[in-house]
């Protein structure tokens, strides 16, 4: 994966950033809001001028901050949103349950919000979709073979909604044609 990290405390910064590598990815790190959308805008470009497939995005997933010394992190999302819709953003804010979670719904933004201090476990499990494939293990699902296939986060969380209500469906179907068989026995 290829993450960028908007964070303007160094040491969140580094931490972040050593963790994601120990995992094996690839990390960039901007500590202001114009740096990070300067570093954003050169990525997309270089990806266009290599005349990637449309609607490759530039970074797996951004983790940004609420706080910005030049602005705060939920202009930098809109700006991000508006050139790359579907853009992961995840916020990692300690300013969740005050500000961020309320402007968010105003707003209708598609982001993820953690609450600072976030712990490693939780933030590697979200960035890597655990739940996602949790969920899909839980309905009888290979998630190895949607790891192998290499589906963004927008993806899968489309095929999880799909195979829950087509499962619920199954579960109704069976339900609805038990209980016709009950009545024709019963009668």
């Amino acid at each position: 994966m290829h993450i960028l990290i908007v964070e303007d405390d160094s040491d969140t910064a580094n931490l972040f950033s050593t963790l994601f590598k120990a995992k094996g990815n690839r990390v960039t790190t901007a500590h202001t809001a114009e740096e990070s959308l300067k570093i954003y805008s050169k990525s997309l470009q270089k990806l266009q001028l290599k005349h990637t497939p449309r609607g490759t995005l530039p970074y797996d997933v951004i983790i940004l901050d609420y706080n910005l010394p030049d602005r705060n992190g939920l202009e930098v999302a809109k700006e991000i949103l508006a050139i790359s819709p579907h853009q992961r953003i995840i916020f990692v804010s300690a300013y969740v349950e005050d500000t961020l979670s309320n402007s968010i719904k105003e707003l209708n933004i598609p982001v993820e919000v953690l609450q600072k201090p976030v712990s490693n476990d939780l933030l590697m499990n979200t960035i890597e979709d655990k739940e996602i494939y949790d969920e899909l293990k839980r309905l009888g699902l290979n998630p190895e073979e949607f790891k192998k296939a290499g589906f963004n986060h927008e993806v899968l969380r489309k095929i999880l909604d799909i195979f829950k209500k087509s499962k619920s469906f199954v579960i109704f179907s069976f339900l609805t044609v038990s209980i016709i068989v009950a009545n024709n026995i019963l009668q």
